[in-house]
């Protein structure tokens, strides 16, 4: 299925690919971002273009090669799990933007009676 979409600041574009300005936003609402059109079509040209390097891979012939769980095959070494001492509570919190005392202090991300992408929940 072909999209076709307008965006102001680049015009009308085409497309087989499942990006389009729907997906964007939905990218957007889970993210939290509020891209501009141009930051968009950026976003828009970069997964097509993963999408298409994606696809060239699959057309690789992998006839004969096992599959791995790793890219590194073999034993790795370990660290000894070791106890010690880790930074105050103190200076950790100092050194993030907000803080109550004993916890970071961040904004909220959902908004209750709130869905993901901005809608109303149920």
């Amino acid at each position: 299925m072909v999209s076709v979409f307008y965006l102001p600041e680049v015009g009308v574009v085409q497309s087989d690919s499942p990006v389009n300005p729907r997906f964007i936003q939905r990218l957007e609402a889970l993210a939290g971002f509020q891209l501009t059109a141009t930051e968009r079509a950026a976003l828009a040209a970069q997964l097509q273009r993963i999408i298409a390097f994606v696809a060239q891979l699959q057309q690789l012939d992998t006839t004969g090669v096992e599959p791995h769980t790793h890219a590194v095959t073999g034993k790795l070494p370990l660290r000894a799990d070791v106890c010690r001492p880790s930074l105050p509570r103190s200076e950790v919190l100092a050194a993030g933007p907000a803080a109550d005392g004993a916890f970071f202090v961040v904004p909220p991300v959902f908004t209750p009676g709130r869905d993901a992408e901005g809608g109303r929940d149920g």
